[in-house]
C-alpha cells in the first residue's frame, strides 16, 4: 500500500505558477550566455538548448507530481503562460540594452512561436503529472463489513 497524500482540490497556486514560470527563464539567459562565450553555431548550442529544456520540463513535471498540485494540467498550462510572458520581457529587454532595438518583439511570428512552445511544453508536462498523480494516488481503503449475527 502507498501512503502518498491525495492531490489537492481546489484552485491553481499562483506562487507555484510563477515560481516555475520564472524556472523557465534559465532558458533565455543561458541563451544569452552561450551566444557571448560560444562563438559561431554549432552542434553545442542546439544540444544545450534541448538538454535545458529537458530539465525544465523534468522540474516542472517533479514539482506539480510531488506536491499534488491541484489541476496538474492547468497548472502547467498558466506556467507556460507565465513563462512565455517572462522569456518574452527579459528577451525583449536583453535586446534593447545590447542592440538598442527589441526585433523580437517586433515580430509578431516570434512571439507566436515563443507563446505556442511553452504552451505547448505545459500541456505535455502537465499531462504527464497528471498522469504521474493518478498512478501514485493512494487507493480508498475497505471499511471492514460487519460480521453477520449468529
Amino acid at each position: 500500500m502507498t501512503t502518498t497524500t491525495p492531490r489537492r482540490r481546489g484552485r491553481i497556486d499562483l506562487r507555484l505558477v510563477l515560481g516555475l514560470g520564472a524556472l523557465s527563464l534559465l532558458y533565455p539567459v543561458c541563451g544569452i550566455l552561450t551566444q557571448l562565450f560560444v562563438p559561431g553555431p554549432g552542434f553545442f548550442r542546439f544540444a544545450w538548448a534541448i538538454s535545458l529544456w529537458a530539465l525544465i520540463g523534468i522540474a516542472w513535471i517533479l514539482v506539480v507530481w510531488l506536491t499534488r498540485a491541484a489541476r496538474p494540467v492547468v497548472t502547467l498550462l498558466a506556467t507556460g503562460a507565465a513563462g512565455a510572458v517572462l522569456t518574452l520581457l527579459v528577451a525583449g529587454i536583453a535586446q534593447l540594452a545590447t542592440s538598442g532595438e527589441a526585433r523580437l518583439l517586433g515580430s509578431p511570428w516570434a512571439i507566436v512561436g515563443i507563446v505556442a512552445m511553452h504552451l505547448a511544453g505545459g500541456a505535455i508536462c502537465g499531462v504527464i503529472a497528471w498522469g504521474l498523480q493518478s498512478a501514485t494516488r493512494e487507493a480508498p481503503r475497505e471499511t471492514p463489513r460487519e460480521q453477520p449475527r449468529e
